[in-house]
């Protein structure tokens, strides 16, 4: 997998990335080639329609939602929980709410943020905004662990709980992975922020290499 480079000169089987494109913004065509590089050599397990699937539920996509998101996190901090399946696409959720927004956000996954994070007080932080991830294939206990903490949470901050669309996990992964990814451009835009800029990686990387 290669946009040019050392990669593209050595004349060794090769997927080509379209050039000029952030890493953040590459996901889809880094991704979707390895799987079925992984696949075709039997790596992993091929499922029937389940890439087919992901084009199908991003075309249905509700981009009223992302914007809305946008706006509840205009002004507000942005906290995300989800199952812990969704770790990774919670995460993608925070980077790109901090390099896309320029914002602080924070997450965290159940059931674990019942044994320890559920206990903080939001009594100073009434500025937080929290989206609550909704899979209807979770496990029950899994779901009765979010119905109590959402219960818990609404008495001190708002709460979003926002269902997420799709059969299989891959669609459901990816589902969330755009929704984060489109708040996160939107809420830049009501901002009024660059998107692609990242002045203060820049000074720490300059930093790094003079060594001070």
């Amino acid at each position: 997998l290669t946009s040019n480079g050392k990669f593209a000169k050595q004349k060794l089987p090769m997927i080509k990335v379209p050039q000029g494109l952030l890493p953040r913004v590459a996901l889809p065509y880094l991704f979707f080639p390895l799987l079925k590089v992984l696949q075709d050599n039997k790596i992993i397990k091929k499922k029937d329609g389940e890439v087919e699937e992901v084009a199908r539920v991003m075309k249905k996509f509700d981009f009223g939602l992302a914007k809305e998101l946008a706006k509840k996190f205009f002004r507000r901090t942005p906290v995300l929980y989800g199952p812990e399946k969704y770790r990774c696409a919670l995460y993608r959720w925070q980077t790109q709410l901090n390099e896309n927004s320029k914002k602080f956000a924070h997450f965290n996954c159940f059931t674990e943020m019942n044994h320890n994070e559920i206990v903080s007080d939001f009594e100073d932080n009434k500025d937080v905004f929290a989206v609550i991830l909704n899979d209807p294939k979770a496990h029950k206990r899994v779901k009765l662990h979010i119905k109590l903490a959402k219960k818990i949470l609404s008495k001190e901050i708002e709460v979003r709980e926002v269902e997420v669309k799709g059969r299989s996990l891959l669609s459901r992964l990816f589902y969330v992975i755009y929704l984060g990814d489109l708040v996160s451009y939107y809420l830049a835009e009501l901002r009024a922020v660059n998107p692609e800029e990242t002045n203060n990686i820049r000074i720490i990387k300059e930093g790094l290499k003079r060594g001070k």
